[in-house]
């Protein structure tokens, strides 16, 4: 995708330079309109496209599993990086004299699961 065509993705950029920092980045047009599309179908049929909402969460599973060169088995949806780090960290058979090293300035929801 040509630079451009990416920035336009982004409308902040048009009045500011934005260096995302991994906690709350703007959201390009695209996911702005698949979050509208979602919302306006949930608001006008409930849960009655619950099927269809899946399907595409596996369609995207597949996609990403693709672009990472993975099998959709090794893809799994959080919420955010804090959410996925706290589910590792809880997920590994700690021993006695086991390290885990994160620089002095990480953000402090990602440094809390390491520390049980």
């Amino acid at each position: 995708m040509e630079f451009e065509k990416l920035r336009d993705e982004f409308p902040v950029t048009r009045d500011r330079i934005f260096f995302d920092h991994a906690r709350v980045a703007p959201l390009p047009q695209r996911v702005r309109s698949a979050i509208t599309a979602f919302a306006d179908d949930a608001c006008e049929q409930g849960t009655a496209n619950y099927p269809a909402w899946m399907q595409e969460v596996e369609r995207v599973r597949v996609a990403f599993a693709r672009l990472i060169n993975a099998d959709p088995h090794e893809v799994a949806f959080v919420k955010n990086t804090s959410e996925g780090l706290s589910i590792v960290a809880n997920g590994i058979a700690w021993q006695a004299g086991d390290n885990v090293v994160i620089p002095d300035i990480e953000f402090p929801a990602n440094v809390y699961p390491w520390m049980n």
